[in-house]
């Protein structure tokens, strides 16, 4: 019997190798021995503009039987090639696309990168949907519309059950945080626990 974590961890990458092949990326192992930790970088994108609201590093070690997500915040600057800096938020489009902003990170995190996994936020309303929703505890009235963005949040105060298209405001939202894109970074924990 697979540990609770470990099962967690199987549905997620069956859910997600698809996208490995749509993304572009690969995920190799040019040895015999079987794969012992894998890093990860995962990308939550906006539909309209392209950029990259969730950015993680997801590390699974299979010899411990350890999983752990470390996040990014959308405004934290990388290095280019160029010599400049970019928000890593948009960098994919500087460097070259999504497989260079995660060699970029690895080389920043100094880390050994196995491939990238980039999402859109109809992909997690969608699996948000394929699950029957999501129980969080909203922390506050959420009241935001943006209509460039498709953006509508609209959501009360308290524990409730939430849809895919709800979920992703949930996760978006980031209008009445002190902290801001701090405070978004702190939803998509609740989202993820």
């Amino acid at each position: 019997m697979l540990k609770p974590f470990l099962r967690i961890v199987a549905l997620a990458l069956c859910l997600l190798a698809p996208l490995l092949f749509v993304s572009g990326s690969k995920i190799q192992n040019n040895s015999d021995e079987p794969m012992q930790s894998l890093n990860v970088l995962l990308l939550g994108k906006d539909d309209a503009s392209g950029l990259a609201d969730v950015i993680m590093i997801l590390n699974v070690n299979a010899e411990k039987g350890e999983m752990s997500l470390l996040q990014i915040p959308r405004d934290t600057y990388i290095s280019t090639p160029a010599g400049c800096s970019k928000k890593i938020n948009g960098a994919s489009r500087v460097l070259g696309g999504d497989g260079e902003l995660c060699k970029a990170v690895g080389e920043a995190m100094g880390l050994e990168m196995d491939g990238y996994i980039s999402v859109d936020t109809e992909f997690v309303s969608k699996a948000v949907d394929l699950f029957g929703g999501v129980e969080l505890c909203v922390p506050m009235d959420m009241d935001y519309d943006d209509p460039y963005q498709g953006l509508s949040i609209h959501l009360k105060k308290g524990k409730q059950k939430l849809d895919g298209r709800q979920a992703v405001g949930f996760v978006r939202y980031r209008k009445g945080y002190l902290r801001a894109d701090i405070g978004r970074i702190d939803a998509q924990k609740i989202f993820l626990s």
